[in-house]
């Protein structure tokens, strides 16, 4: 899964019918400067 936002008020949705009975994700936001920082693994269960 991948999405690019590049305007504040931030939100992802996902439709969970299509995937599996787990779903992880974890979020990573880059600057322009280069710098990257990744948040830890959430993990969800249906």
């Amino acid at each position: 899964m991948v999405a690019r936002y590049t305007t504040a008020a931030y939100a992802l949705s996902l439709n969970t019918a299509k995937c599996g009975q787990t779903v992880k994700a974890a979020l990573r936001a880059y600057e322009r400067a280069g710098n990257v920082t990744t948040t830890a693994t959430r993990t969800w269960r249906r």
